[in-house]
């Protein structure tokens, strides 16, 4: 499983001007060209709780992803079925 990570896509929208298309973006899976269609703040209030427990259970999510992943390159083969 392959993510793209690419930050410099929001430190380049929160500058960018609204209904204007950007020059090219170097990130990091390639180079992008962004247009800001509204600059609204969200009514959202951050919750500090609510998002220590949603980094909690992503941290648990990628650690099953990336087990699951070893144990597939691995090429491990069960036998147990032959000793029952």
């Amino acid at each position: 499983m392959t993510r793209a990570s690419e930050p410099a896509l929001g430190a380049y929208a929160s500058k960018a001007e609204a209904n204007k298309l950007t020059g090219p973006i170097k990130g990091n899976a390639g180079v992008y060209m962004i247009q800001v269609f509204n600059k609204e703040k969200s009514a959202e209030e951050f919750d500090a709780k609510n998002e220590e427990n949603n980094l909690s259970n992503m941290a648990g999510r990628y650690a099953s992803s990336f087990i699951n992943d070893l144990y597939k390159k691995a090429e491990v083969k069960d036998d147990r079925y032959l000793y029952f």
